[in-house]
């Protein structure tokens, strides 16, 4: 894996400017990995794509290797605070489709994320953009959480969740989400990468732009990076346990930054 020298310099510009040690008191994670023992990585059907994390609210919840003969940690699965509400990225959305939520691990994970993101309210409504998938929706209602489509991005009065898994690029649309997620919602947000490498795959040659979306996310201190990996037979979970390599190497990014631009040459031996 390679990664492109202005993408590199991008993320070296971000992690100069931004990089903060995460001092914050950490509230999510406890509760989103609550009855939690392991989280797999999606079969290698599945591009998995990185976030980063470049703030003091943001919290690193699950991180995964980018590959066995490449073992640098990247995030998959992040939270952060934007205002009185939350936010929390997904690098892939198999967690939040029928294949993984049939994982009993997977399922408590997700039911913990529904319970985080409701935060006590009382009859709680979800506004899903485009799509989402019926095992997800299922147990959302399970969870006694009503579920509408957003139309013409117009979020529902007293709407708690929104749930994202494609690209906002519409200046109105963004400012109503920013503006839904300060007030106190939550948004579930899955990398829009996925659906853009599916255009890839019937234009090829068509340019990527950065999502729109970015825009929000960075706002709270989340990046969605155009770097995506697979699992394998050898490179399976999430880690749960550790943090990102450019938050545990510090200032250290020139090593991490050197890795992806030269990754290391197996040995014969």
């Amino acid at each position: 894996m390679k990664m492109p020298a202005s993408l590199i310099l991008l993320l070296t510009t971000l992690l100069t400017l931004y990089h903060q040690a995460t001092t914050g008191q950490q509230l999510s994670k406890p509760l989103l990995l609550k009855g939690v023992k392991h989280l797999p990585l999606p079969d290698s059907q599945h591009m998995v794509f990185t976030l980063l994390t470049f703030n003091d609210t943001a919290e690193n919840i699950a991180v995964a290797n980018l590959d066995v003969d490449m073992p640098i940690k990247m995030n998959v699965i992040t939270t952060s605070l934007l205002g009185k509400g939350r936010i929390i990225a997904f690098g892939t959305g198999a967690y939040l489709r029928k294949d993984l939520l049939h994982d009993p691990n997977v399922h408590q994970f997700v039911d913990n994320m529904f319970t985080w993101a409701v935060n006590g309210r009382k009859r709680p409504k979800m506004g899903i953009f485009t799509h989402a998938d019926s095992v997800f929706l299922q147990l959302a209602h399970q969870r006694q959480i009503s579920t509408y489509s957003v139309r013409n991005s117009a979020i529902e009065k007293s709407t708690d969740i929104i749930y994202l898994e494609t690209d906002i690029r519409d200046t109105d649309a963004l400012s109503a989400l920013e503006t839904f997620v300060r007030s106190g919602g939550t948004l579930i947000q899955v990398s829009p990468y996925e659906q853009v490498s599916y255009k890839l795959l019937a234009s090829p040659g068509s340019p990527v732009q950065d999502p729109g979306i970015n825009k929000l996310l960075a706002k709270a201190g989340i990046y969605d990076v155009n770097m995506a990996f697979y699992g394998s037979a050898n490179n399976k979970d999430l880690i749960i346990d550790s943090l990102p390599d450019y938050l545990r190497h510090g200032q250290n990014w020139p090593w991490i930054r050197s890795s992806l631009l030269c990754p290391p040459i197996a040995s014969d031996s």
